[in-house]
This record gives structure tokens, C-alpha cells and sequence, in this order.
């Protein structure tokens, strides 16, 4: 297994589920589990709403184990499943079904990592949270990289 860390709010959005495409610089061959991790920095969105305050969205910590399926240049039907605009440079890691797993701190390096050893590995996982439970939409996050904000 391989570990990620994705910025919130994008990693509670690739957690809840509406955010199917991981869009990154780089490419990778690697295929298989990823354990996210919601990264200790927030991305600059300047949006109203409590989710803004970014206090309650949870940083450093295991969320989820997701499948990373595919990784292939991205195309503009991926900006949806992105929760972006399209940028033909960016490379899209194509995910598959978020599985939560007990929120423990893990720390974070550049790229994929080996995680520690941990709870997410071999046990069944946490039930996903119904879409929208930390007050962001898939609509929130094409509204900010619409305006430019950073994914």
C-alpha cells in the first residue's frame, strides 16, 4: 500500500466521494491502494460558508483507502470528476470507491510513501459519510478553480 496527502478541502472531497479524479503535476505507475491523507495545509479558497473557516475539516490523519485505478493525461471530461477546470498539462489519477478508515495521525511526504503500519490495512473500513456532510459540493469547488484557486 501507498499513502497520498491531498490538501483539504480536496481530500474530504475524494473521502465523501464526489471528487473521483486526483488531478497531479507528475505521472505514476503505480496502481493499487492509496491511503489518503488530509494534508496539515488548506488551499487558498476564498469562499463563504463555515466549511471556509476550515477549522472542522480534518488535517494530518488517515481518511480513506481509495483504489487508484488509472493515470492518464487529463482530458476535459475529467474536470467534473476533478472538481477542476481542465488543464491539458495536469496528469488525472483515476480513483475508485473511497473506503474510510479511523482517522489516526500519519505523517505526510511529497509523492506517494509507504504509510505506517496501521488499522487501514486489512480491516473493513469505515462507511462512507453521506455527500455534503462537511458542507462542501463538487459545485463549490468547480465555482473556486473556475475563479482561479489552486486544487
Amino acid at each position: 500500500m501507498k499513502a497520498l496527502v491531498v490538501r483539504q478541502p480536496w481530500a474530504s472531497l475524494i473521502a465523501d466521494g464526489p471528487k473521483r479524479v486526483e488531478t497531479r503535476s507528475r505521472r505514476t505507475s503505480y496502481r493499487g491502494p492509496l491511503l489518503l491523507v488530509a494534508g496539515c495545509s488548506t488551499a487558498e479558497l476564498n469562499l463563504p460558508g463555515p466549511l471556509w473557516d476550515q477549522q472542522h475539516l480534518p488535517r494530518g490523519v488517515a481518511l480513506a483507502v481509495i483504489e487508484l485505478l488509472d493515470c492518464r493525461r487529463m482530458t476535459p471530461a475529467d474536470a467534473e470528476a476533478a472538481c477542476c477546470a481542465f488543464r491539458p498539462d495536469l496528469w488525472a489519477w483515476l480513483l475508485g470507491e473511497p473506503r474510510r478508515v479511523e482517522r489516526l495521525p500519519v505523517r505526510g511526504m511529497p509523492g506517494l510513501f509507504t504509510p505506517p503500519p496501521g488499522p487501514w490495512e486489512g480491516r473493513p473500513a469505515q462507511p462512507p459519510l453521506p455527500t455534503g456532510e462537511t458542507g462542501f459540493t463538487a459545485e463549490d469547488a468547480e465555482d473556486a478553480e473556475k475563479k482561479g484557486e489552486r486544487t
